[in-house]
């Protein structure tokens, strides 16, 4: 029946005309969950009204509320999420969830909010595959550019850095050459660049220049020789740490200068060394071989020579 109002007195008055028109009463009323009957609605716990409580006591029956459902756009949302991981838009799944309980999901406009997820997912990727980059270097060093230090005293030129770091060289395939005595710390800039590098999405291999040519030596011995020099030769970034500890054999040599050829003017390269430029042809050995090395290292580097000031030492 109609009432005029949804109060609990006009509630329970239409209910008593149900019962009375019924003949009777049942064992269970389930009202809907309008305010005048429901307090406060819930799925487990409603929160009945007393005097509906009091209503219900004296005819003898149970007041059993209707479950309250999940609203549809809750519903909505959740699938919006899951159907964002199930296509492993992670960054896009987190952006949306933020907006949901930030509750701008209502307030933006598709555009605006379509914007969000995908600068979401553009950010999440560029960080995997930072992460992938620099986890396969296996660096010596966690280094940073923002962590060198320019004291005059080590020579480190900061407009030269600086340049580096746009990873304008990397774009050229130009090489850095870094030289000087143990302790300045040139794996540590090698490192710091290399990561740089990771970071502005090109891939980095670094090695001690021992364990290049070790890793050189079994790979041959695998027959797997060609399938490492091809990696080495696509590698947009190589870093050879302590390069000239000892001389070179004349595997080695010719190892270094397929190295070489395979990536002057592609790829970038960096050498890091105790020994001055001049003193890597006696490492190279033979003269013929030491002059095609470096003829395709130093007529397209960068040349950073430290200072004899051992950090090491400092500290």
């Amino acid at each position: 029946m109609a009432v005029r109002h949804q109060s609990i007195e006009d509630f329970l008055y239409a209910l008593s005309c149900c019962l009375e028109a019924l003949g009777g009463v049942p064992q269970v009323v389930v009202p809907d969950n309008l305010k005048a009957a429901i307090i406060k609605a819930s799925r487990y716990e409603p929160d009945i009204n007393q005097a509906l409580e009091d209503f219900a006591n004296h005819y003898q029956f149970t007041v059993v509320p209707a479950r309250v459902s999940k609203p549809l756009i809750f519903k909505n949302m959740m699938q919006i999420e899951l159907q964002m991981n199930q296509l492993r838009l992670r960054g896009m799944a987190r952006s949306w969830q933020a907006m949901v309980e930030t509750r701008r999901a209502h307030e933006l406009t598709l555009p605006e909010g379509l914007g969000i997820l995908l600068q979401g997912e553009v950010e999440e990727r560029a960080n995997r595959r930072f992460d992938r980059l620099q986890k396969n270097a296996r660096f010596r060093y966690r280094a940073s550019i923002e962590e060198l230090t320019y004291d005059s005293s080590r020579g480190l030129d900061k407009a030269l850095i600086a340049n580096l770091a746009t990873g304008e060289y990397l774009e050229k395939g130009e090489s850095v050459l870094i030289t000087g005595k143990t302790g300045v710390g040139k794996s540590f800039l090698a490192s710091a660049l290399g990561l740089q590098a990771c970071a502005q999405g090109y891939s980095v291999e670094y090695f001690n220049a021992q364990k290049m040519f070790l890793r050189l030596k079994m790979a041959r011995l695998e027959g797997t020789i060609l399938k490492f020099f091809d990696k080495l030769a696509k590698t947009k970034l190589l870093v050879i740490d302590d390069f000239g500890l000892a001389h070179l054999d004349k595997q080695q040599q010719l190892d270094l200068l397929d190295i070489m050829e395979d990536r002057h003017g592609r790829y970038s390269t960096i050498i890091a060394s105790q020994l001055p430029v001049a003193a890597w042809y006696d490492v190279c050995g033979e003269r013929t071989i030491a002059d095609a090395v470096l003829d395709r290292l130093v007529h397209t580097s960068y040349r950073i020579e430290f200072n004899d000031v051992n950090l090491r030492k400092k500290l």
